[in-house]
């Protein structure tokens, strides 16, 4: 599946990724469930409010030795503000979370882990073992979508809200829990340096 149209003003949507679950069409704005060989319409999405970026959606950067493609976008608002996350493509066409807070950069990939911990357990300073390393609570609070643009690989709402838990390791490793529903979604990386990101040409 290279190309689908919008259902809802009928512009092709190139896509980047073959595994994206939603779109969101750069002509009309409209949000685009995909399924299988189909586009479903979803509604009109909320656009974004432009804020000071150095990543940028479509416009591809380096980090070390390694190439990113920012192919979708989401901000979360939390109590201290906004944050935002990009779903990269690399140079192997894998993709990965770049989360920005406040001119912080984390790396992050999806984890499974096999017994989460329950988020009305954890308490901030908490010292425990996830995925066979320490980790602290560093970060307990409640993030609601605010708007998407972009492709990405899950579906998500404008006004979803979600718990989640930020856990600190060892060297710049990071944890993150999110608390969706009945399930918990894991993701583990690592804090960058973003003067070592360089936009590309």
């Amino acid at each position: 599946m290279d190309t689908l149209n919008c259902p809802h003003c009928g512009a092709e949507l190139p896509l980047s990724f073959r595994f994206a679950k939603l779109v969101v069409c750069p002509h009309c704005g409209s949000t685009i469930f995909l399924e299988d060989d189909a586009a479903r319409l979803a509604g009109d999405q909320s656009a974004l409010t432009e804020l000071p970026s150095l990543v940028r959606l479509k416009v591809a950067f380096r980090y070390r030795n390694a190439a990113y493609l920012p192919v979708g976008h989401i901000r979360y608002r939390y109590a201290f503000g906004y944050w935002d996350e990009w779903w990269l493509l690399d140079d192997g066409g894998q993709g990965v979370w770049l989360s920005v807070d406040e001119g912080d950069y984390a790396f992050e990939h999806p984890l499974r882990l096999d017994a989460p911990p329950d988020f009305h357990a954890l308490k901030i300073n908490d010292e425990l073992e996830l995925d066979g390393r320490e980790w602290r609570v560093t970060e307990l609070d409640k993030a609601r979508c605010e708007g998407f643009e972009g492709e990405l690989p899950e579906i998500i709402r404008v006004g979803e809200t979600f718990r989640y838990a930020h856990l600190s390791g060892i060297d710049g490793e990071l944890m993150t829990l999110e608390y969706v529903g009945n399930g918990v979604q894991a993701y583990a990386g690592k804090w960058v340096d973003p003067f070592d990101v360089r936009i590309e040409a």
